[in-house]
């Protein structure tokens, strides 16, 4: 879901997007947990949140499993609605992170310019915790971009790729999903 801009967020605000197959687990999960942490920092006000999927449905809710996860861990995901990815959404993003490495080469072959900034999540996180410690920074895309390329520099052959998929499986797969977006974001709102 796109997200509207508020009178806190100015006009420049950077766009992430987090893609996933349907935009009713993974994608949701990391949207709305990285909007809750850059809420949580006051870090929220140069960057704007959204996700979408592949092959989503527009405007089906998350998953109930994904409410009820992200409840556990004070995060509102009611009244949440899935967005279909389409060519003027990622050319819209400064970055686009994806569960997996197949919604990775779909975002590109939908969009070819957006190689040098679409990345699995779990790859992009492993190469900002790899990148040297600078101190705090804000947690604005170049920034981002910035420590992700001194990190893939250090550990160039990291490749975690894929987050997994919890869908159609127990309430606790989805809590394990929940865990390791949670690890996964860390490094974006400071370590």
């Amino acid at each position: 879901m796109v997200d509207e801009r508020s009178p806190e967020q100015p006009e420049n605000a950077a766009r992430i997007l987090f893609v996933c197959y349907a935009n009713h687990c993974r994608s949701p999960m990391m949207e709305l947990l990285l909007r809750d942490a850059l809420d949580s920092s006051g870090g929220a006000a140069g960057l704007l949140v959204s996700s979408a999927g592949t092959h989503a449905q527009p405007g089906m809710p998350a998953h109930p499993y994904v409410v009820r996860a992200l409840a556990e861990h004070g995060v509102d995901a009611t009244g949440w609605g899935a967005t279909r990815l389409d060519p003027a959404l990622v050319d819209a993003s400064d970055l686009v992170l994806t569960a997996a490495a197949e919604q990775r080469e779909e975002v590109v072959a939908l969009s070819p310019e957006a190689a040098g900034r679409t990345f699995t999540l779990l790859d992009f996180s492993a190469w900002l915790q790899a990148a040297p410690a600078t101190g705090p920074s804000e947690p604005t895309v170049p920034a981002l971009l910035g420590r992700a390329t001194a990190g893939r520099e250090r550990h160039p052959d990291h490749r975690e790729r894929d987050l997994p998929d919890p869908m159609g499986r127990s309430l606790r797969h989805f809590r394990r999903c929940r865990r390791r977006v949670e690890a996964a974001l860390v490094p974006f709102v400071g370590r």
